[in-house]
């Protein structure tokens, strides 16, 4: 399925795509295409990246974990843990715009990683907060047709909301880092590709 090079696809093409599971007789199929939306990602410098963003409707993402790591995460879903915060957010999907909108400040994510054998799901569950907690809320939107454009507002660059600029320098200074505690995958499944550096921190072009 990676065998061509992946192409992304902008708003019009993954604004109310909605993505099946993926089954365990798929996992070659969509393992191989994970890598490709890794390095996708990554020539992009985005922090994450989904299915609907190269023209798929499966449940895949891909997001930038700790050490500036990808790791990619089948089936993903996430449960609200604590309050929300304000982000500036950008998206791949959506060059040169930004939206403000609310997260949850930690989540438990759950996703399904494929085991050495490679014929059947492991699935991790995970406490995440800070930078990694948003982007993968930002990655699992996007499997289930949302978008930061359908969820947020877009910020008009000639002008400057004071309120709102406060609150996410508040959020962003208390947002404790991503957890460190890792029970997941072994290396086969996380991916190295290093995330390349953003100029915009509070403003984060995820995917």
């Amino acid at each position: 399925m990676s065998e061509n090079k992946l192409e992304l696809k902008f708003k019009e093409d993954i604004e109310g795509v909605e993505c099946a599971e993926i089954e365990v007789s798929e996992i070659p199929e969509f393992l191989e295409l994970g890598m490709a939306m890794v390095q996708l990602c990554a020539e992009n410098g985005g922090a994450g990246i989904s299915t609907p963003q190269i023209g798929s409707n499966k449940k895949l993402i891909a997001w930038s974990a700790k050490n500036n790591m990808f790791q990619v995460g089948f089936n993903p879903k996430f449960y609200k843990n604590g309050k929300k915060i304000y982000t500036v957010e950008g998206c791949l999907s959506y060059p040169g715009e930004r939206y403000y909108l609310s997260r949850w400040k930690y989540i438990i994510a759950v996703y399904q990683v494929p085991n050495k054998e490679k014929n059947d799901f492991v699935q991790i569950s995970k406490k995440m907060s800070g930078e990694e907690a948003i982007v993968f809320q930002h990655e699992v939107d996007h499997i289930n047709g949302k978008t930061i454009a359908t969820r947020g507002r877009l910020i008009d660059k000639t002008k400057t909301n004071k309120k709102d600029t406060k609150k996410i320098q508040e959020t962003s200074e208390k947002s404790s880092r991503p957890s460190t505690k890792n029970s997941g995958p072994n290396k086969q499944e996380v991916l190295g590709v290093d995330r390349q550096q953003r100029t915009t921190p509070r403003a984060k072009k995820i995917g």
